[in-house]
């Protein structure tokens, strides 16, 4: 059976494991993320939150915040999740700034559990796990041709189909519900 994920392609460092730095080894204590900023491709949204048929980007990464304890007195600082969210359709692109601040608000961490929460408050699919990659987008992009281009392009949901030993099947699906197969282990288009 398909479950739908989240596939995530690393865009900025890995963390630093063997930095002397707090800020660097108190992330690297809360989040499973393994990379300050991922990139996503291909997010359906719930009805309510868009403007019609669209694709989307999203990049993602850990935000830093600082705030006074109740008492005024001294500063704590949390590792939130920051959202990038882009919609495009043939009217232009735009940015869901009201959704981002939702998100915010509810000061989800930096850690997959709550990447998979925040994206299940709006996405209307449900997200049942998160695969992170390096490089998927770009290995696609040298074998694809005009059908996978397109699907690709205009991604609504990514799945997973199959993980054995040898394989690692996921499937993109576009708003027409066209999908092509991509195995993440052989770096290969498969159907």
């Amino acid at each position: 059976m398909e479950k739908t994920i989240l596939l995530l392609e690393k865009r900025g460092c890995d963390f630093f494991l063997d930095s002397k730095d707090k800020d660097d080894q108190e992330l690297f204590a809360i989040s499973d993320l393994q990379n300050y900023r991922l990139f996503f491709r291909g997010i359906q949204c719930k009805k309510n939150l868009t403007r019609g048929e669209e694709k989307s980007s999203l990049l993602l990464g850990d935000l830093q915040r600082c705030y006074l304890d109740r008492t005024g007195k001294k500063w704590k600082k949390d590792y939130g999740l920051y959202l990038d969210l882009q919609f495009d359709n043939s009217k232009g692109s735009w940015r869901p700034l009201d959704l981002e601040k939702q998100i915010l608000d509810k000061k989800y961490i930096y850690h997959s559990e709550d990447v998979i929460k925040a994206f299940n408050d709006f996405s209307k699919y449900k997200i049942n796990k998160i695969i992170i990659t390096d490089n998927v987008y770009n290995e696609i992009e040298k074998q694809y041709g005009y059908r996978e281009k397109e699907i690709l392009e205009n991604c609504k949901r990514t799945t997973e189909v199959m993980n054995t030993k040898d394989h690692h099947v996921i499937k993109f699906y576009d708003l027409k519900n066209n999908y092509f197969l991509y195995d993440l282990k052989t770096n290969a288009i498969v159907g």
